[in-house]
C-alpha cells in the first residue's frame, strides 16, 4: 500500500494487508457492481482450492449466491489458492472454510470480503462496505463459519439431527404437533455445555456479525464437517431474560444469544428491516462487547442496519473523524443522547472531542441501568425549550451545542471502584472502598434520619430511578433495602456505624409482607445490579447535600447538568473561553427529571461541548 492510500490516524489499516499479485481484481463497472467468487468443485478434500471472480450488479438478482460470515484470523500464516489462474493468499481460517464449502460436483458461488474486495484499495473498500445491506439481503443464504469442530461441538449437531429425525417420524405417523415438536430442541447436560462452548468462539465477538446475521434472509452454521440451520441452533431457553454484563466476569454465552435475539427483534418490527436511529443503543449494547482490528469498523460494521445511512463509509478518514461524524449524525437525527449513555466511563483513543464516545473500547464500564431507554426530553418541539440545539461550531465540527439545565455542583469525589480482581466483592480491598463511600454519605444530609441516609446510599449504588412510580413503590423500596442489608452484611464490613444499620433493619422488619427472601438470593440480586453500575465509577457529593455516582475523572467544582435528549444527567467541566468538557453521564440521588422540567428557577442554558 502506498503511503497516500493509507488512512490517516494513529491506527494501522484493516484488514491486515496480505501480499497479493496484481491483476486479480478487475475494475468494477459501477457503484452497484460487486464481485462474486465461483468456487470450483473437487472430489479430493485436500485438492488445491481454485475459482474465478464474477462481476454482477447486486440489484439485478441474475446470479444466485451465498455470503460467508467468518473470522479473518491471523494474517501471519496464509495458504495459497488460485483466483482466475493467479495465486492468491488467504488466511488459514478462510482456507479451512473454503475446503468445507467446496462441492464435489458443482461450482459454489459465494461473496467473501477477503477475495471479492480489493483490500489494497481504500476507495473500493469504502464503496463496497456501503453496499453491505444490499449484498446480504440479496444473498440466498449466509454461511456462518465457526471454524473446525473441536471438543464436543458435534454433540450439538447430533442432538438437533436426532430431534429432526423424531419430528419426521411423528409427521409420518400423524402424531406431530406437540410443543416438543414445534419448538427448538432443548440443550441439557453435556449438550448444553457444548452449546455454550460454541457461543464462546471468536466469531461471536466480531462487530460485523451483527449486521451480517440480522440482514441475511436465512443462515446456516458450519462447524467442521457439520452444518445446521441457524434458527435451529438457538436454544429456546436462551431467548429472553435480558442482558447483564459484569465488568469482571464479562458476559455469559446466554447474554450473547439474548443480545443477538434482541437486535433481530428490533429489525423484525422495523419498517424495511432497518433499525431506527432512536434504537441505536440496542445495537451498540452488543457491539460494545465486540472487537474490530480496524477501529473504524466499530461504526462501519453496523452501519447497514440503520435507516437513512447516517454517514458515508470512507476509510480515508481518521478514526476520530469517523466517530465524530457518526455521533453527530445520530444525535441530530434521533434528537437523543442515548448513544452517549452507552459509552461508559472508559476511554483509550486520543484525539476525540469529549462528547464523542470511544467506540474502540471493548466492554465499557459503568453503563447506567436502562441506558437504552429513550429520554422523555428527546425529540420535543421547540416550544418546550428542551430541543437539542442543532448548531455546530469550531474547526472540523469538533464542538456541539446542546441545551440543558444545571442541577448541582460536585464538592468531594471519592476514589473509584476499579474493576480489578483485588476489588472483587469479598476481597480484602473491597470493604475499604465501600467504607470511603459510606463515610462521604454520612457527612451529608441525604435524609432526615439514619434510615433515610442508608436508603440513599443503597439506592445510589443501584442508580435507582426514584421518580419511577410504576408498580408497588413501597414494596420495591422494601425489597431494595432488604437486599442491600444482606449484601452489606456479606461485603460491607464496618462502613456504617451500627446505629445506622440498626435503623434500616427496623424499617425493613416493620414492613408487612408474606414474601420470604433468602439472604443468599438477596445478596446476589443486589450485587447483580450494583456491580455493573459501580465498577468504573466514583461516588461524589454536591453543594446541595446529596450524593451520586460519576466517572472517575470527575473533580470538585464540576457541574451536574441535565442535557436535553439525555436519560440521566452529565458531569460537565467549564473550560477557558466558556466551552465545556463532557466528563460523562452520572447518577444523582433525589433528582426527579420531571420536577426539573417544570422548575422555573432552573433556567435553560446552552452548553457548547468540545
Amino acid at each position: 500500500m502506498d503511503a497516500a492510500d493509507a488512512p490517516s490516524g494513529d491506527w494501522p489499516p484493516h484488514p491486515p494487508i496480505i501480499p497479493q499479485v496484481s491483476g486479480v481484481h478487475r475494475p468494477l463497472k459501477s457503484r452497484h457492481h460487486i464481485r462474486l467468487f465461483s468456487l470450483d468443485p473437487a472430489t479430493d478434500f485436500h485438492a488445491h482450492i481454485s475459482g474465478r471472480l464474477l462481476l454482477t450488479d447486486v440489484r439485478s438478482g441474475k446470479i444466485e449466491y451465498e455470503t460467508l460470515s467468518y473470522v479473518w484470523g491471523s494474517t501471519a500464516r496464509t495458504q495459497p489458492i488460485s483466483v482466475d489462474g493467479l495465486p492468491y493468499n488467504v488466511t488459514i481460517n478462510l482456507h479451512d472454510a473454503l475446503r468445507r464449502l467446496r462441492s464435489a460436483t458443482d461450482a459454489r458461488v459465494v461473496w467473501i470480503d477477503a477475495i471479492c474486495i480489493d483490500q489494497l484499495n481504500n476507495t473500493e473498500r469504502s464503496a463496497q462496505v456501503s453496499l453491505m445491506a444490499d449484498i446480504y439481503t440479496s444473498a440466498s443464504r449466509v454461511c456462518v463459519w465457526l471454524g473446525e469442530s473441536v471438543g464436543d461441538a458435534h454433540l450439538v449437531f447430533d442432538h438437533i439431527a436426532t430431534w429432526k429425525a423424531r419430528c419426521r417420524k411423528r409427521k409420518a405417523e400423524g402424531t406431530f404437533g406437540s410443543s416438543d415438536d414445534i419448538n427448538r430442541p432443548d440443550y441439557k447436560g453435556a449438550v448444553l455445555k457444548a452449546y455454550e462452548d460454541m457461543l464462546q468462539r471468536e466469531w461471536f465477538t466480531r462487530t460485523w456479525v451483527i449486521q451480517e446475521m440480522c440482514l441475511g434472509r436465512n443462515a446456516a452454521v458450519l462447524c467442521g464437517p457439520y452444518e445446521e440451520e441457524w434458527e435451529l441452533m438457538w436454544d429456546r431457553s436462551s431467548r429472553g431474560g435480558g442482558f447483564k454484563f459484569h465488568p469482571l466476569t464479562r458476559e455469559t454465552p446466554k447474554d450473547r444469544a439474548n443480545m443477538m435475539a434482541a437486535i433481530q427483534d428490533v429489525l423484525q418490527y422495523s419498517a424495511g428491516r432497518k433499525v431506527r436511529l432512536h434504537d441505536v443503543a440496542t445495537v451498540f449494547q452488543y457491539s460494545n462487547l465486540c472487537g474490530a482490528s480496524e477501529p473504524r469498523d466499530k461504526v462501519y460494521g453496523t452501519l447497514a442496519l440503520f435507516e437513512g445511512r447516517p454517514v458515508k463509509v470512507d476509510y480515508n478518514k481518521s478514526i476520530p473523524e469517523v466517530y465524530q461524524e457518526f455521533t453527530k449524525a445520530v444525535i441530530f437525527a434521533s434528537e437523543s443522547l442515548s448513544l452517549l449513555h452507552m459509552a461508559g466511563t472508559k476511554r483509550t483513543l486520543g484525539g476525540l472531542p469529549s462528547w464523542v464516545p470511544d467506540f474502540s473500547v471493548t466492554a465499557p464500564l459503568g453503563i447506567m441501568p436502562d441506558a437504552t431507554n429513550r429520554s422523555f426530553t428527546s425529540g420535543h418541539s421547540d416550544n418546550t425549550g428542551w430541543t437539542i440545539c442543532k448548531t455546530i461550531h469550531g474547526e472540523a465540527d469538533t464542538q456541539i451545542t446542546l441545551t440543558g439545565k444545571k442541577v448541582d455542583v460536585c464538592t468531594v469525589v471519592s476514589s473509584a471502584l476499579i474493576p480489578e480482581p483485588e476489588n472483587f466483592a469479598g476481597s480484602d480491598h473491597f470493604p475499604s472502598t465501600v467504607c470511603a463511600w459510606a463515610a462521604m454519605a454520612t457527612q451529608h444530609a441525604c435524609g432526615s434520619s439514619k434510615q433515610s441516609l442508608m436508603h440513599a446510599f443503597a439506592a445510589t449504588c443501584l442508580a435507582k430511578r426514584l421518580w419511577d412510580r410504576s408498580g408497588n413503590v413501597e414494596h420495591t423500596r422494601w425489597r431494595d433495602e432488604h437486599c442491600f442489608l444482606e449484601w452489606y452484611k456479606a461485603y460491607g464490613g464496618d462502613a456504617f456505624p451500627s446505629e445506622y444499620v440498626a435503623a434500616l433493619q427496623r424499617h425493613v422488619d416493620a414492613y408487612k409482607t408474606h414474601i420470604v427472601l433468602e439472604p443468599s438470593s438477596c445478596v446476589e440480586e443486589y450485587a447483580s445490579v450494583m456491580e455493573p453500575v459501580c465498577y468504573g465509577r466514583a461516588m461524589f457529593d454536591t453543594t446541595s447535600g446529596t450524593i451520586g455516582l460519576a466517572p472517575p475523572d470527575t473533580q470538585p467544582g464540576d457541574s451536574v447538568v441535565f442535557l436535553a435528549g439525555g436519560f440521566c444527567p452529565f458531569v460537565l467541566r467549564l473550560c477557558q473561553g466558556g466551552a465545556w468538557t463532557l466528563i460523562g453521564d452520572c447518577y444523582l440521588y433525589g433528582l426527579d427529571p420531571f420536577v426539573l422540567w417544570d422548575d422555573a428557577t432552573k433556567r435553560l442554558e446552552q452548553f457548547t461541548l468540545r
